[in-house]
This record gives C-alpha cells, sequence and structure tokens, in this order.
C-alpha cells in the first residue's frame, strides 16, 4: 500500500527548515534530479529563502549529472537509484 502524503504538513516542514537555515545563516544548494526542482521550490515558498539558497540545479538526465560532476561510472555501475549516485551528487558541492 502506498504510503499518503501530507502536502499541507510537508511545506510546513520546509518552510520551518527555511526559517531555521535562516536563523542560523547557513545556506544550501540543491541537485535534485527525480523530484525535478521540487525541494527547492519548497525552499523557495519562505519569505527570506534567498538568504539561503544559493543555487539549485535539476540533473533529470544522466548528462546533466555528469556535467555536474557524477561520475558516468558509478551511474554505469549502480543506477541513478542507488545510494551510490545520490552520494556523489551531493559531493558535488562539497
Amino acid at each position: 500500500m502506498a504510503e499518503k502524503y501530507d502536502e499541507k504538513e510537508i511545506r510546513e516542514d520546509y518552510r520551518k527548515l527555511t526559517k531555521l537555515l535562516i536563523e542560523k545563516k547557513m545556506t544550501i544548494t540543491t541537485m535534485e534530479s527525480a523530484t525535478s526542482g521540487q525541494i527547492a521550490s519548497l525552499i523557495t515558498d519562505t519569505e527570506g529563502s534567498s538568504a539561503v539558497l544559493k543555487g539549485a540545479f535539476v540533473t533529470y538526465c544522466n548528462e546533466a549529472k555528469i556535467m555536474q560532476g557524477v561520475p558516468a561510472e558509478i551511474i554505469d555501475k549502480y543506477t541513478v537509484y542507488s545510494t551510490q549516485t545520490a552520494e556523489a551528487m551531493a559531493k558535488g558541492f562539497v
């Protein structure tokens, strides 16, 4: 059975996250694939988010992931739906 998501609750969680980032003077950059930029969109729903969101990349196709530094070998060996690919995407900004 598919888990039901509460959109209002999700939006509130992202509002809290964004407010916390603003309060702590922290920044965030996203690299998204299957979410197609939805995380960045949820962050920018909160007033003041421009102080924390420093960029967002939608890397839906493999070529876009590779352009952002994800090794093709990782995608080929583990697929785009793997922990290894997600980790490589996250490391692209470190």
